[in-house]
C-alpha cells in the first residue's frame, strides 16, 4: 500500500514583543546555539537598515518572540546582502549596498554574545563585490556565497561560488582568522590565515 503523507500546511506566526518594521532585502540567519533566527538590514520605509533583530523560541507549538538588539560599534547599513552565522556566536555579512545604495565589498561581523560590530579585512583572492547573491553558513565549514550581481551592474547573473572558512569552525583555530578559497571544498588543502 502506498504511503501517504499529510499535506503542507502554512501557520500565520504571531510572536510576541515589537515586530521589525516592514522591509525586503535584508538577511535571515539561523543561529542554532541560540535557538533563533538572525534578521539583519534590508530596506525600509526609511532607507537602507542596519538593524537587528532575533526571533527565538519558535517551535511548532510556541510563535516565540521578537527581541530588538541594540548593537556598538559602527552601524552596518544593508540591502541586498548575503551573511550567515558561523561558530557558535558570529555573524559574517558580505557585500550588498549601503545607505548610498553603491554596492559595496566589505566583510563585516557582528559578534552575537557582545553585539558587537567589526571590520574583517579581505583577502586579495576572493569574491567580488556583489548584490542579491544567496549565502548560507554550513556548520563546520564555514560561509557559502553563490551568484548575484555584480557591481558593473549589466544585471548578468554571476554563476562564481565561494567559501569563506572561519577558524572557529575549522583548523587552524583561532578566532576570525579566515581564508578565500575558489571553490566549496571543506577537504581544500588552502590554510587559513594565522590570527594577527
Amino acid at each position: 500500500q502506498r504511503a501517504t503523507t499529510a499535506p503542507h500546511r502554512w501557520r500565520a506566526l504571531h510572536p510576541k514583543g515589537q515586530p521589525p518594521p516592514p522591509r525586503s532585502s535584508h538577511i535571515c540567519a539561523p543561529w542554532p546555539a541560540n535557538h533563533s533566527l538572525v534578521f539583519h538590514g534590508g530596506i525600509t520605509s526609511n532607507g537602507v537598515s542596519g538593524d537587528v533583530f532575533l526571533l527565538r523560541g519558535t517551535t511548532t507549538r510556541d510563535d516565540g518572540e521578537w527581541v530588538d538588539v541594540q548593537t556598538s560599534g559602527a552601524v552596518v547599513k544593508r540591502a541586498h546582502h548575503v551573511g550567515g552565522v558561523v561558530g557558535d556566536s558570529t555573524l559574517l555579512v558580505f557585500s550588498g549596498q549601503g545607505d548610498t545604495l553603491i554596492t559595496t565589498q566589505t566583510l563585516t561581523a557582528l559578534d552575537l554574545l557582545t553585539w558587537t560590530w567589526s571590520s574583517l579585512p579581505l583577502d586579495k583572492v576572493g569574491p567580488m563585490a556583489r548584490i542579491d547573491g544567496a549565502g548560507m553558513a554550513v556548520a563546520g565549514v564555514g560561509l557559502v556565497v553563490f551568484g548575484g550581481v555584480r557591481d558593473d551592474f549589466n544585471f548578468v547573473p554571476a554563476a562564481d561560488a565561494w567559501l569563506l572558512r572561519n577558524a572557529t569552525d575549522v583548523t587552524p583555530r583561532g578566532r576570525l582568522a579566515h581564508h578565500m578559497a575558489p571553490a566549496c571544498d571543506p577537504d581544500s588543502t588552502a590554510s587559513a590565515a594565522p590570527d594577527s
